[in-house]
């Protein structure tokens, strides 16, 4: 019997797509800035980046220190 791919089914798509709406609405809601949206989820920054690769979350127009100020 093949195995499944742990990408198959409906289920880790949905997950999938829930994870990856949750990164863009905290990177959002932090105005960019990844430090902040990676404390308020409770992770480290660097596997907010790593999440984000690996679900295509686009990061270009995030800062690492925070949004700038006037």
């Amino acid at each position: 019997m093949p195995r499944r791919r742990r990408d198959d089914g409906p289920y880790f798509r949905t997950l999938r797509e829930t994870e990856r709406r949750m990164l863009t609405a905290a990177i959002s809601r932090a105005g960019g800035s990844t430090s902040a949206a990676a404390r308020a989820l409770g992770i480290s920054r660097s596997y907010l980046w790593k999440r984000c690769r690996s679900l295509d979350v686009a990061l270009q127009n995030a800062t690492l220190r925070g949004p700038a100020t006037p």
